[in-house]
């Protein structure tokens, strides 16, 4: 009993430490705390932090909510500022937090998200964001952060860097891993690089077929970029073509992926030369691809200008 009793103790003194130490909104049970009334000069909340869980996420972002479930989402929190010195029901603004599984994940709706980005001065941490006085979009540690401006007044810009630098401090700040180092870096257009992880992320980009066609099943990371051409011609008319590599657990995933795409690509694709480790197509646009396998890597090429073999 003696040594039951000691066990019992022990999980409690590891479940409390658990709780105290695990940061804000990351360890079941604790949740975020938004910045309170005054956090700048006349704002206040207005009413209750709203909460949304993977069931409840398509009521809040309609249309878009598969993008996030596709890349991990978890659990979103959102709280509404109101000015108390203006009539206006527009002179709202909003943060949004939303806890993604894990910061690659983060990081790959954001990237879907920013656009060209175009740093906000003043935030006071040096996290990855873009926005002007309409939004503002960050990403730390596994967050993916919105701060909305209804009004979109360009003297709210100041009241939005505090609600986000106010908020920034409470979470944690691990970054993610290098996942773009399985793209070469020679000719890569800088800030091209997104993050795929099934369908609707895939097909944002470029449709090779219907479905989860990479077999990514919302689990595997597949990295893409531009890439510029090293004729000067090709690079006067700003020409570019696409790479998009994934790595699989192992080689036969590899190649079951492999033997998937080739058996359901798209009807408007045409392959022109087809090989075990390797085919080539053309598409709709009349621009070449090319499919490789290399091990457990799909190294595969599209929106090319010319025919690589």
């Amino acid at each position: 009993m003696k040594t039951r009793g000691t066990f019992i103790i022990f999980v409690l003194m590891a479940m409390w430490i658990g709780a105290v130490f695990l940061p804000a909104f990351q360890a079941p049970g604790l949740e975020i705390t938004f910045p309170g009334d005054g956090f700048a000069e006349g704002w206040k909340k207005k009413g209750q932090p709203r909460e949304f869980n993977r069931n409840g996420l398509y009521g809040h972002i309609n249309g878009a909510s598969e993008l996030f479930l596709e890349f991990g989402f978890e659990k979103l929190r959102l709280q509404k500022y109101h000015n108390q010195y203006q009539k206006e029901n527009t002179d709202e603004i909003s943060i949004e937090v939303y806890r993604m599984e894990s910061p690659e994940a983060a990081l790959g709706i954001y990237l879907m998200k920013c656009g060209n980005e175009t740093p906000v001065p003043g935030l006071e941490e040096q996290v990855r964001n873009t926005g002007d006085h309409y939004q503002i979009l960050l990403i730390k540690g596994n967050c993916f952060i919105k701060v909305n401006n209804f009004s979109g007044k360009s003297s709210w810009q100041p009241v939005m860097v505090a609600l986000a630098n106010q908020t920034l401090g409470q979470l944690p700040g691990v970054k993610p891993r290098d996942v773009f180092s399985l793209l070469p870096k020679e000719n890569r257009v800088a800030g091209s690089e997104m993050l795929i992880r099934g369908l609707y992320s895939l097909q944002a980009i470029y449709t090779l077929g219907e479905g989860d066609i990479l077999l990514l099943k919302n689990k595997i990371f597949g990295v893409t970029a531009q890439y510029r051409y090293t004729s000067a011609e090709d690079n006067a008319n700003n020409h570019t073509y696409n790479r998009l590599i994934v790595q699989y657990p192992g080689e036969n995933d590899a190649q079951h992926a492999y033997s998937h795409v080739r058996a359901n690509l798209d009807s408007y694709i045409e392959v022109i030369e087809d090989g075990k480790q390797h085919f080539i197509f053309k598409d709709y646009q009349g621009k070449f691809g090319k499919v490789s396998l290399k091990g457990n890597l799909l190294d595969i090429l599209f929106n090319s200008f010319r025919l690589n073999k």
